[in-house]
């Protein structure tokens, strides 16, 4: 028994129970070599055809959201095991960052995320590491230092020697080494003529939405802030990446061109495109640009045209020297590596 959550011991067939989200939900190692699945180790996995009739997370994509990995139950229960900067049932909710924290982003090592303590700022760190800004390695060599879980496998060490693999939804086994594949896409999988790619080595689908749809499966309509013609006193309404931008005409300045300024600054005018923030420097200005774009104004797109990241309701940017070449810029203004 590693924790109260398993003190009733609740895994069957010599499967071992491990406490996961901080002792809310347990999770059970079934023994290798076996075929035993399910949330208890009560069910035999099947040689033959591959099926989602058993696997809550391959028949609804996206039960967990922000990157959440999903450990399906049941045919009617699910539970997800979230990154450090999110909680929640389905990981939806995001940990508030301080002032402090967005002023040095970097300021937490090995994937920590900067959260609000009091008043204060503390590093959430990632299993596995410790330290003021996570910068102690708690993982055993034995364990999840050799990075044990294939396919795109999370690994959560449980003792000084011992883990568990949270597999996608295609994959099971003790190192998600067992394919239980979702096959080829489907073509009425993505909606409003998205296209459909198998991505992770078989682990799951993702849409290449139009540019006007985002969402898992392209369903959701992206609205333009321009055509409620939101910029006043003459100003000019471009779309931006999440939201439209105002570009005004002297004296008036703010989101909608609603006030007037006494200071005369350069910036008064909105004048970076795109939602890129515009600082003064001296009589001029600077524009500091979004992801993805660049120019004097961040007037050019250099979002890359295919992309194999699930980035919605964010978009995709190439971000070189890591692997693969991308990365998500989210809604929240936070960068992620694999999707928001």
């Amino acid at each position: 028994v590693y924790s109260t959550i398993c003190w009733s011991n609740p895994c069957r067939n010599g499967g071992t129970c491990v406490p996961i989200n901080n002792n809310l939900d347990y999770y059970c190692i079934c023994p290798s070599n076996s075929l035993l699945t399910g949330k208890n180790c009560d069910q035999i996995l099947s040689t033959t055809t591959p099926s989602t009739a058993n696997n809550l997370c391959m028949m609804i994509p996206g039960l967990c959201e922000n990157g959440g990995t999903c450990v399906s139950q049941s045919t009617t229960a699910f539970s997800c095991i979230c990154p450090p900067q999110y909680t929640g049932s389905r990981c939806s909710t995001l940990i508030t960052t301080t002032a402090s924290c967005q002023l040095d982003a970097s300021m937490c090592l090995n994937g920590g995320f900067c959260v609000l303590s009091g008043n204060a700022y503390q590093c959430a760190c990632p299993v596995g590491f410790t330290g003021q800004y996570c910068q102690t390695s708690t993982l055993p060599i034995s364990g999840c230092q050799s990075n044990p879980c294939k396919n795109g496998g999370t690994c959560h060490p449980f003792d000084s020697s011992n883990y568990i693999c949270a597999c996608p939804p295609s994959f099971t086994g003790r190192h998600c080494d067992t394919s239980i594949g979702i096959g080829s896409c489907d073509p009425t999988y993505c909606l409003n003529g998205g296209t459909c790619m198998v991505v992770a080595n078989g682990a799951r689908l993702t849409c290449n939405c139009p540019a006007s749809y985002t969402g898992d499966r392209c369903q959701q309509l992206i609205s333009n802030g321009c055509a409620s013609q939101p910029c006043f006193n003459g100003g000019t309404c471009t779309q931006g990446p999440f939201t439209y931008d105002c570009k005004c005409v002297r004296p008036y300045t703010g989101k909608r061109c609603e006030s007037v300024s006494s200071m005369n600054s350069p910036c008064d005018s909105n004048p970076c495109h795109n939602s890129g923030e515009c600082s003064v420097i001296g009589s001029s200005y600077r524009c500091r640009c979004l992801p993805g774009y660049t120019g004097t104004v961040c007037e050019t797109n250099i979002r890359p045209a295919t992309c194999n990241l699930n980035c919605s309701p964010g978009y995709c940017f190439s971000n070189p020297g890591t692997n693969p070449p991308y990365a998500c810029f989210c809604p929240s203004g936070t960068i992620q590596m694999k999707s928001c």
